[in-house]
């Protein structure tokens, strides 16, 4: 007897049939002591009677919702000359008014007895694999770990849209969005331009990773030399920028700078190259763009660039 086939009707019916003498033929294939044990917490039945009642209330629901078998597949084990073990997988869709509803992949295992010359279902399993479950696990998490696993990786996006990768500072577009929302608080505010002197040698003569070193050692350098809410970015291959905040006058940025120039030659001091750095510095005016700041800190810098570089330049306002 080719038990797949008759499975692969019994289920087409069970699950599509919208009337209940639609399933009569089948049913006969059903022993009436058959347990069958569902997916639901309630589907539990001893008798076929019990399976009947109960194919009678989900039948009532096919009105408004379609059951659809989308992919299926069965195989068949003789376990004797008159058991044998019929297996598989339903994949299933639920169509209400018009949209899926449900989507979801079930798996079964029937036990078939012989009785005289016919077969008869004396035994069936359905189960769906727990939605927490992922691929590869064997216990499912729990949704709580499974929460926090993915807002850990949204953090983690997050950190990738705004980071610049290899210093850890924020990138030219995450530097202007938050130093706009900064400066948009009030208060007194600084905009340091900061470029290293002839770095195209360095990857030149040394090589790329000598240069990326210099990079992630300024950056480490910048990070140290303001405050924890003043902002530090890179916005481009050697260039810099920090939006420093507070009622600093000349004097006292200044000062700033001639730190930074101390502690990046210090922190750069390879025994081949001991990079120079240029700075231009410009105040942020009251509803002054930030990029216009930026472009007049640039220019600060260029004058740097034109005498002798590895210094700085505060944008004289007249």
């Amino acid at each position: 007897m080719e038990l797949c086939k008759r499975t692969q009707q019994l289920w087409h019916a069970y699950l599509i049939a919208e009337e209940t003498e639609a399933l009569s033929q089948v049913l006969e294939w059903i022993d009436p002591d058959c347990v069958v044990i569902g997916t639901g917490r309630h589907e539990y039945y001893t008798t076929r009677q019990q399976l009947i009642e109960a194919l009678g209330k989900e039948i009532m629901e096919r009105k408004v919702a379609h059951p659809e078998i989308v992919d299926e597949w069965y195989a068949q084990r003789e376990l004797g000359s008159e058991v044998c073990l019929v297996y598989g997988g339903l994949h299933l869709s639920v169509v209400q008014t018009g949209e899926i509803c449900a989507d979801m992949d079930t798996r079964f295992s029937m036990v078939y007895q012989k009785f005289g010359e016919d077969w008869r279902v004396v035994h069936l399993h359905q189960s769906m694999p727990n939605l927490e479950q992922q691929d590869g696990e064997y216990y499912p998490k729990t949704i709580t770990k499974q929460l926090r696993e993915a807002q850990s990786l949204a953090e983690h996006m997050r950190r990738l849209a705004r980071e610049d990768s290899l210093t850890g500072l924020l990138n030219h577009r995450a530097f202007f969005e938050e130093g706009a929302r900064y400066v948009k608080q009030g208060g007194t505010f600084w905009c340091f331009v900061l470029d290293l002197d002839d770095f195209k040698q360095v990857n030149d003569n040394h090589g790329h990773l000598a240069g990326d070193e210099v990079l992630r050692r300024v950056a480490t350098v910048l990070r140290s030399s303001v405050r924890g809410q003043d902002l530090v970015g890179r916005v481009g291959g050697d260039e810099f920028a920090i939006l420093c905040s507070g009622p600093r006058g000349e004097d006292e940025i200044a000062a700033v700078a001639r730190r930074i120039l101390s502690m990046v030659a210090k922190e750069t001091n390879f025994d081949f190259i001991c990079p120079g750095l240029s700075i231009g510095i410009a105040r942020v005016y009251d509803a002054e763009d930030l990029r216009d700041t930026f472009h007049r800190a640039d220019k600060a810098l260029y004058q740097v660039k034109q005498n002798d570089k590895n210094g700085f330049s505060i944008e004289r306002v007249d």
